[in-house]
């Protein structure tokens, strides 16, 4: 049968997860998973730990900024602050609209990269979950 889905990256609803009882070691010629990971195949584990070394390849790759009253601040793909950059109309407007402006910025900056973030992990976790459904074996 086709894998069930599961939530490998991130994306999984909020509801309580009831606690699965201790799994028990895999017998010596195959049975459970690789790495403890019950239910998963050595395949799929490796499979799922290339597609989290590509996810977090694309993060390093991507940058966020926002700009707000001559202010502009940059994030990393990961969600981390990497600059601001104040310009000199926005120094005109005094030290309260300074402040303002690198909040906004920073809050703006700060949310398209947890979109990003977001977007990026829900389309790896869907790759992912239709490489393991394409190489899932045929009954």
């Amino acid at each position: 049968s086709a894998p069930s889905p599961r939530m490998l990256f991130g994306g999984a609803d909020q509801s309580p997860v009831e606690p699965s009882p201790p799994s028990q070691p895999p017998a010596a010629a195959g049975g459970a998973g690789a790495g403890g990971v019950p239910g998963m195949a050595e395949d799929e584990i490796k499979l799922a730990m290339q597609y989290r070394d590509k996810m977090q390849k694309k993060l390093e790759a991507m940058t966020h900024e926002s700009t707000s009253g001559g202010v502009t601040a940059k994030y990393d793909g990961q969600g981390a602050p990497m600059e601001v950059v104040v310009s000199e109309g926005a120094l005109a407007g005094g030290p309260a609209k300074v402040g303002e402006s690198v909040i906004q910025a920073l809050k703006d900056a700060r949310l398209a990269s947890q979109k990003g973030m977001q977007q990026t992990m829900m389309e790896m976790q869907k790759e992912l979950m239709a490489e393991l459904q394409a190489t899932a074996p045929k009954e």
